[in-house]
């Protein structure tokens, strides 16, 4: 559990490789929808460069359930891959939005740095 309530799990991957996955404990409202953020960090350093960013924003694209995303945070920019899922989903579901982004955030770490920091 993090200071702001927030839930963090270290997921085991097949690849024998571990991925710390994040389930906010806030939500958000859209619509009539509560929407809650499972995600992971696929990636941390102090800039991001545009091959990376045109990769991630290309990959957007044939993900079905999550997307990447950029933010930055003191001197450090950290991509995430993120799964928005109803507030009240189902443990099964809940637990597939877990495992989907440990191992989609572990491939990129992987790709990207050859490092399992995350």
């Amino acid at each position: 559990m993090t200071d702001s309530g927030n839930l963090r799990a270290l997921i085991p991957l097949k690849s024998g490789r571990t991925q710390l996955v994040v389930i906010n404990s806030d939500t958000n409202t859209v619509g009539s929808s509560e929407i809650r953020e499972v995600w992971s960090i696929g990636y941390r350093g102090s800039s991001v460069s545009a091959q990376t960013a045109m990769m991630l924003l290309t990959e957007n694209e044939s993900k079905v359930l999550g997307s990447w995303s950029v933010v930055k945070s003191d001197n450090n920019y950290f991509a995430s891959f993120a799964v928005r899922l109803d507030a009240d989903t189902s443990p099964q579901k809940l637990i597939e939005a877990i495992g989907i982004s440990a191992q989609v955030a572990d491939e990129l770490e992987q790709r990207l740095t050859q490092k399992d920091d995350y």
